[in-house]
């Protein structure tokens, strides 16, 4: 059973629908929310102490943040591919949601969390373990690689980088600081370079990529 649970969401009918199964599900349990990181109050430090950051509405967070709170993270993202799940397993995180999961899985994720368990596939979790014994290339490092080799400028290499993220347009737009017209004008070159019609295709092809075995003895890019 978890000891706290916090929300760190800009979205508010975000964290009403899951405030509401929380109070359903975990009747003796705090459950606070905030807007932002630098809300979150400095007690969340209990290993049991849970933290849903919606990635999705509030953009990135470092690993050193994740750290320096405590407690196990939930990341919720607009979309769970492979190699985001690998990013949010890499970064801290305890597990992580797409928003098309259904909000009564929630619960059920949570209380794994709490029993210092993470909510990950084999398959990420098969990646995180080989990297870690062949002291291979982070995740990061991969996603760079990849998109290092592709015929883009370093603007859009830029932009592509918070694509596989997980992140969207006006979530980028913020963290850029340029409009969000810009951001769509950027991806839809994007698109049409790379000739595939949406962000999915764009994801799976950096997943075939990222898949290639080889692509694990490149030395790592600094």
């Amino acid at each position: 059973m978890p000891n706290k649970i916090y929300i760190i969401s800009k979205n508010k009918q975000r964290i009403s629908l899951l405030m509401h199964q929380f109070r359903i599900s975990f009747p003796r349990v705090d459950i606070m929310c905030a807007s932002s990181v630098q809300n979150l109050n400095k007690d969340t430090n209990q290993l049991n102490d849970i933290i849903i950051y919606d990635t999705h509405a509030n953009g990135l967070v470092s690993k050193n943040e994740i750290m320096r709170l405590g407690g196990s993270w939930l990341s919720i993202h607009e979309e769970c591919s492979e190699a985001i799940q690998t990013q949010c397993l890499m970064d801290g995180f305890s597990g992580v949601l797409s928003l098309s999961d259904p909000i009564d899985l929630y619960p059920k994720v949570l209380r794994c969390i709490a029993q210092r368990d993470i909510w990950y596939p084999r398959s990420v979790i098969s990646l995180a373990i080989r990297q870690y014994q062949s002291k291979a290339i982070t995740s990061q490092e991969m996603i760079e690689f990849a998109i290092s080799n592709l015929d883009l400028t370093l603007r859009e290499k830029e932009l592509l980088n918070l694509i596989v993220k997980g992140h969207s347009n006006q979530a980028i737009a913020d963290y850029l600081c340029i409009s969000i017209n810009t951001v769509k004008t950027h991806v839809s070159r994007i698109l049409s370079k790379l000739n595939v019609q949406s962000r999915s295709e764009l994801q799976c092809v950096l997943n075939d990529y990222l898949a290639r075995p080889e692509l694990y003895s490149v030395t790592p890019i600094h």
